[in-house]
């Protein structure tokens, strides 16, 4: 007589549980993963931008460079997803994050297929306040900051169409020499 019959329908059934909510979980770190590895290259992409446009005030290139290195650090994204989203460069105020909108001292660049080009917007760079902080400056330089809006699709469709990532950073202009107006 044979007692195993019944213990393999109960394995069948179990299995048959398991199996959904083990290949969910391993789609949800495949996910994850390659959603944190955008959001890091968005991050990296944007810091880069950042250090090119602060070490250049009052020059009047200073957002097309910004977009050229911002244009080198995302080569690892997918251009349908930065096709959908916009890159800002712009004159930080006190908040750290993106502004509300591009409309003054912001400069709006979208992706060609290989780089980011000029869209709209208006900065003029000779209002830049480069000087060091002084007595006279106790606010020191302005900053600029840089935002880049990305769209994540996801790759299983599982747990949704895709997502918007963005990322902002902030940096102060590097001080200009007193040979260019400042004492």
């Amino acid at each position: 007589m044979r007692g195993g019959g019944d213990d393999r329908g109960a394995v069948a059934v179990e299995a048959a549980l398991v199996t959904p909510l083990i290949l969910l979980l391993i789609f949800g770190m495949i996910e994850f993963t390659m959603v944190l590895r955008d959001q890091v290259a968005v991050s990296s992409s944007v810091r880069a931008g950042a250090r090119t446009a602060s070490a250049e005030p009052r020059i009047l290139t200073m957002g097309d460079d910004a977009a050229a290195a911002v244009s080198r650090a995302v080569s690892s994204l997918s251009d349908d997803g930065l096709s959908e989203g916009e890159l800002w460069i712009y004159k930080a105020g006190s908040e750290t994050g993106a502004p509300e909108d591009c409309s003054t001292d912001c400069l709006r660049y979208t992706w060609d297929g290989s780089q980011y080009v000029y869209a709209s917007g208006i900065w003029d760079m000779s209002t830049v306040d480069a000087c060091p902080k002084s007595a006279s400056n106790p606010e020191g330089p302005d900053a600029v900051g840089v935002y880049l809006r990305y769209r994540h699709d996801f790759l299983t469709g599982l747990f949704g169409a895709g997502l918007t990532l963005g990322e902002a950073a902030v940096l102060n202009f590097e001080p200009a020499p007193p040979a260019e107006g400042c004492l």
